[in-house]
């Protein structure tokens, strides 16, 4: 508002901004976010509700300790305060409210490589789309955050001759449907870059290798994942540099933690790089009385057991729900997260229709097993 008494452009650009907008930590109930039965995305949300919560209770309670218990009752039983507008109540997802500036904040911000996120009005007005279906790119080179942000430059670079009349999009973000759905408020009919977590950490794999899951001692679980460390930064390969090893390749990387293995996933186009170089691990560490493809196929099927309904039913409720609404974009999500899992499935049966028996605890020829590759092409 102070730059908006001085000029024109920051007033057009903020009364662009919607009246009402809404995103899963701050707008939608405990069902919609649940009906996604996406453990990801349900985790993240609660989390971020709890942190606007804290938020909002240090703007209400700026000094809890010197405070009275009338006057913290008193302040709690209110909507709104002189200096941050409202707070608590339907007014404070509105415009002026405080959630509401949450959500223009998160539903606007820009994801840069090395300055986190930052806005940047007028450009924010662009709408999100893919490959050729996208008018734009965005460059960004990133000012001191600290001693001179201002110094940063956003330029919005036009692909292709635009159309008089046509829309300029961008992509915001290469990230899954969970993200965007949580800090953007949509989930796109198509997202190339969607993915399904089959294992969130090292020790997931081994609780899956090893199993029962209940059964199994933790320091078990921390044996076997420190043993996988040792392999993967193995001593044979460390150069001078102690901080660092050689590659495959004669070249010169960090050394890798427990934290480089975290979400290891499945996609559209195969299978993540990092979950290949784990499972070969596995299959020599554990015995699995199957080979780790039919290992693998078991974990996607139990992820796909997860979900209450099938991918066909999804589909058809799908095509009847209202545009735009929290359910269509839930069901999205959902529909999604199945396909990739069904197209996976699909690929290891036809894969073990054409090659010949694998032996226990080996991974496919086809899958190569490079740690410098990020995907795995199931074809």
């Amino acid at each position: 508002e102070s730059e908006a008494s001085v000029s024109p452009h920051w007033r057009m650009w903020l009364n662009s901004l919607p009246e009402k907008v809404d995103l899963p930590a701050n707008g939608f109930n405990e069902n919609d976010i649940y009906f996604t039965e996406n453990y990801e995305f349900i985790q993240e949300n609660s989390f971020l509700r709890r942190v606007n919560h804290r938020i909002c209770e240090a703007l209400l309670f700026p000094n809890p300790k010197h405070t009275s218990q009338e006057a913290i009752k008193f302040l709690h039983n209110r909507e709104d305060t002189e200096q941050f507008g409202a707070i608590r109540g339907e007014e404070a997802h509105r415009r002026g409210g405080f959630p509401w500036a949450l959500n223009i904040a998160s539903s606007r911000a820009l994801r840069g490589s090395y300055a986190g996120h930052y806005l940047v009005p007028g450009v924010d007005l662009c709408n999100h789309d893919y490959g050729v279906a996208a008018t734009a790119r965005l460059e960004s080179e990133a000012g001191d955050p600290v001693l001179n942000p201002r110094l940063g430059t956003v330029r919005l670079i036009a692909d292709r001759d635009i159309k008089a009349g046509e829309e300029i999009k961008f992509t915001y973000a290469r990230v899954p449907n969970e993200v965007l759905y949580t800090y953007y408020g949509f989930v796109p009919e198509s997202n190339p870059y969607d993915d399904v977590v089959l294992f969130e950490n090292l020790k997931d794999v081994f609780k899956c290798a090893l199993g029962p899951h209940e059964l199994v001692p933790e320091e078990v679980l921390e044996g076997a994942v420190a043993d996988f460390m040792d392999a993967v930064n193995d001593p044979n390969l460390m150069d001078n540099d102690e901080e660092k090893i050689l590659d495959g390749s004669g070249r010169r990387t960090l050394l890798r933690t427990e934290d480089d293995f975290n979400r290891l996933t499945i996609n559209f186009e195969g299978i993540d790089g990092r979950l290949v170089t784990v499972l070969d691990a596995v299959g020599q560490m554990v015995e699995l009385g199957k080979s780790v493809p039919e290992f693998l196929m078991d974990r996607i099927k139990t992820k796909c057991a997860t979900f209450s309904t099938t991918l066909g039913e999804d589909e058809y409720e799908l095509s009847s729900t209202p545009e735009g609404s929290a359910k269509q974009y839930s069901l999205r999500l959902r529909v999604s997260k199945k396909k990739i899992c069904q197209g996976a499935i699909n690929a290891f049966e036809s894969m073990a229709g054409k090659a010949a028996p694998t032996a226990p605890g080996t991974v496919p020829s086809t899958s190569a097993a490079r740690e410098d590759s990020p995907d795995v092409l199931l074809d």
